[in-house]
């Protein structure tokens, strides 16, 4: 290849803004994410248009596809025999965990049936849904263009009969994305959805550290506690790698009405979407706006410390070697077990 070919090319790609992704922001903290909008042969469209404007000759398509591939594409082709294709694990382990994996969705289907069939256990899965741009325009301008994105946590409950996604919506310039952001989404669902009455709540996330697993959200949940909002407050974590959440579901719908819409100007335009595109048990969308709050706060306001042992004097392993927070009893010397 023709080294200032490619060099253009290059600085075609390199033209569209990218952002991290929460989920490998730990073990890949250098890797970044074109819109979920964009694909390839978008982009190669575009760098045609682009070479015709400047009355250039482009390049091939698979000389384009190439260049992406060879040079921003690294380490997502085709995984190795030898690893598992989900989570880049060695052979050695994959049964293991494969088997890990099974068991803690056969434990998340136990927790829904239980739900459904006891009085007083309300069960919920959260995460964040993949960033949203605001606005989405079907122009190929905007593709260059660095974009405001819309947040959302999904929280799906099932309780009793009802089974119901909650959207919590805020944009990046009315707060980020981390525990604090969490939290007060958290307590608006609680608010919204009229759960009270000193229950059970199972529920389940992901393992990310900067947002679902940490010690601030396991003071929340003593918080939570202490109020006699619940009894008991189980948080579950998936096998990292294997946790599709009811939430996912949920989010699949919103990103498949988002589809049909060749722009989307505005927040109250994505509010609309989301209440709509589920006639059945339609989706409870909130405005986060002004309904932060400083949890950060939270840890010295309740007198708590995180423990570094547990009670057998072991180290413990918070990120990596806890998969099930209990917490029954409001104590200043909670631990984890």
């Amino acid at each position: 290849m023709d080294e200032e070919l490619i060099r253009k090319v290059k600085e075609h790609i390199e033209s569209f803004p990218s952002e991290l992704s929460h989920y490998s922001r730990t073990k890949n903290p250098h890797r970044r994410y074109l819109s979920a909008l964009l694909t390839v042969n978008k982009m190669y469209q575009m760098y045609k248009t682009q070479c015709e404007e400047h009355n250039t000759k482009p390049v091939s398509a698979a000389f384009y596809r190439n260049v992406f591939n060879s040079e921003f594409n690294l380490g997502f082709g085709s995984p190795r025999s030898d690893t598992c294709a989900t989570c880049d694990k060695a052979d050695g382990d994959v049964s293991e965990h494969i088997q890990k994996a099974n068991a803690a969705f056969e434990v998340q289907k136990n927790d829904r049936l239980k739900a459904e069939n006891e009085d007083g256990v309300h069960y919920i899965s959260f995460d964040l849904q993949k960033t949203l741009p605001l606005p989405k325009l079907s122009t190929s301008t905007a593709f260059y263009l660095r974009q405001i994105w819309l947040y959302n946590l999904g929280i799906h409950l099932v309780s009793g009969k009802e089974s119901r996604g909650y959207f919590q919506i805020w944009t990046e310039s009315e707060a980020g994305r981390g525990c604090e952001e969490i939290s007060s989404s958290l307590l608006a669902f609680l608010e919204s959805s009229h759960l009270s009455g000193n229950g059970h709540l199972i529920a389940w996330s992901d393992s990310c550290a900067g947002q679902n697993k940490n010690f601030l959200i396991v003071c929340f949940w003593q918080l939570l506690v202490s109020l006699h909002r619940f009894s008991v407050v189980d948080h579950k974590f998936p096998e990292p790698g294997h946790s599709f959440l009811d939430s996912d579901r949920d989010f699949a719908q919103v990103e498949r009405s988002v589809r049909k819409y060749e722009n989307t100007y505005s927040v109250d335009q994505y509010h609309d979407i989301m209440r709509s595109c589920v006639h059945k048990s339609p989706f409870v969308v909130n405005r986060m706006t002004d309904r932060f709050f400083n949890f950060k706060e939270l840890p010295k306001m309740l007198g708590l410390k995180q423990p570094k042992k547990n009670t057998d004097g072991e180290r413990i392993e918070f990120r990596d070697g806890i998969r099930w927070i209990r917490t029954e009893t409001f104590s200043t010397n909670t631990s984890t077990p």
